[in-house]
């Protein structure tokens, strides 16, 4: 799964909460990690594995701790949204 990809389920995701009225906050984080993966000019592969993912604007806490899981669809926890 590629840095598109990722963005895209985040642009997704963002949809359905704003659809279910969750908090605007909420919507908006996902929606900016989302663009900060599609702006992203380095490899993600090359980012998580060096443990940047932290410095990059528009990826929050909650995206970061799980940073290691994200590249694997079955690591993705939807559960909590």
């Amino acid at each position: 799964m590629n840095k598109h990809a990722i963005a895209g389920i985040l642009n997704e995701i963002g949809v359905l909460l704003e659809l279910k009225d969750e908090n605007l906050f909420k919507v908006r984080a996902y929606h900016a990690g989302a663009r900060a993966l599609e702006t992203l000019e380095e490899d993600l592969d090359t980012v998580i594995a060096e443990g940047r993912l932290q410095g990059i604007k528009g990826i929050v806490r909650h995206w970061r701790r799980r940073s290691p899981n994200c590249r694997r669809p079955a690591g993705w926890n939807f559960s909590k949204i």
